[in-house]
């Protein structure tokens, strides 16, 4: 389970990608607001990739998980902020 949080002032795009193919997009998280998304299959590497109004991207570190774990992203305007916890 991921936990993705706009903190930013802008709406943004936000895509956890993995080292495996997988890809969960999520559309348009409003500024202030919070969504959950399920991840499925086995232990990966994840990352955020968030896309701001006008093209601007930022990416997040590359982290390893686990099915057992929580990841928590906080997207501000300057950064994409990854925490994972079991």
């Amino acid at each position: 389970m991921a936990v993705v949080e706009n903190a930013s002032t802008e709406s943004v795009t936000v895509r956890l990608e993995t080292d495996i193919g997988e890809s969960y997009p999520v559309e348009s998280v409003a500024p202030g607001n919070k969504t959950e998304v399920k991840l499925t299959g086995r232990d990966k590497s994840l990352w955020v990739v968030a896309e701001f109004p006008g093209g601007r991207v930022l990416r997040s570190r590359q982290l390893y998980t686990t099915t057992r774990g929580r990841v928590s992203v906080r997207v501000t305007n300057n950064a994409v902020e990854l925490v994972y916890a079991l």
